[in-house]
C-alpha cells in the first residue's frame, strides 16, 4: 500500500488560523470576565525583568515548541491546555494590572510569539494529520526534516521573544 505523504504549508490558511485564534483568545478572556471573579489571593504581580526572567521564559517555551513537535500526535491536548492556561493568565493579569498594562506586557513580545506559535502548531497539526492519515511511525523523522528550516526559525524566534519579553517587557 502506498501512502503518499501530503506536505503542505499554506499561508492563506496559516493567516485564517492566526486571526482565528487570536479572535479566539479575546473571546475567551472575555468569557472569563463574565464566569469569574477573583479574589485577592489570584492576583497577579508583575516579574521584575532580568536575565534570569528571559532565560526561564526562553526555556519554557523552547520546551513548548519542542512537546509540539516531537509529540505531534498529541498536537490538540496541547493546543487546548495552552489555549485555556494563556487566556486565563491573560485575564488574571487584566484584573491584576489593568488592560492597558497587560496589552503593554503582551504587545512587544506577542508580536513575535504569536505568530510564531500559530506557525509551529500548524507544522505540529499537519504532522499529525498525515501521521494519522497514513499511520507509520517511520514517517516522523521525514516530518522533521521537511520542516526542519520552519522549525529552526521557530527556535531563533522563541529566543528573540523570550528576550524581549524578559528584558524589555
Amino acid at each position: 500500500m502506498n501512502h503518499e505523504i501530503t506536505f503542505k504549508f499554506n499561508i492563506k490558511r496559516y493567516i485564517t488560523y492566526t486571526i482565528i485564534y487570536i479572535l479566539l483568545y479575546v473571546l475567551m478572556v472575555i468569557l472569563y470576565n463574565k464566569l469569574f471573579t477573583l479574589d485577592e489571593h489570584i492576583y497577579s504581580v508583575p516579574k521584575e525583568n532580568s536575565i534570569e526572567l528571559a532565560v526561564s521564559i526562553i526555556l519554557n517555551n523552547l520546551k513548548n515548541l519542542l512537546m509540539y513537535i516531537i509529540f505531534f500526535p498529541l498536537m490538540p491536548l496541547f493546543w487546548c491546555i495552552d489555549f485555556i492556561t494563556t487566556t486565563w493568565a491573560i485575564f488574571v493579569s487584566i484584573e491584576s494590572v489593568g488592560i492597558s498594562v497587560t496589552i503593554f506586557k503582551l504587545l512587544p513580545h506577542g508580536l513575535i510569539e504569536v505568530p510564531n506559535y500559530t506557525l509551529y502548531s500548524s507544522i505540529s497539526f499537519l504532522m499529525m494529520r498525515d501521521f494519522y492519515k497514513n499511520f507509520k511511525k517511520s514517517m516522523s523523522v521525514t516530518y522533521f526534516c521537511r520542516y526542519r528550516r520552519i522549525i529552526f526559525i521557530n527556535v531563533i524566534l522563541v529566543i528573540f521573544a523570550g528576550l524581549v519579553e524578559g528584558l524589555l517587557t
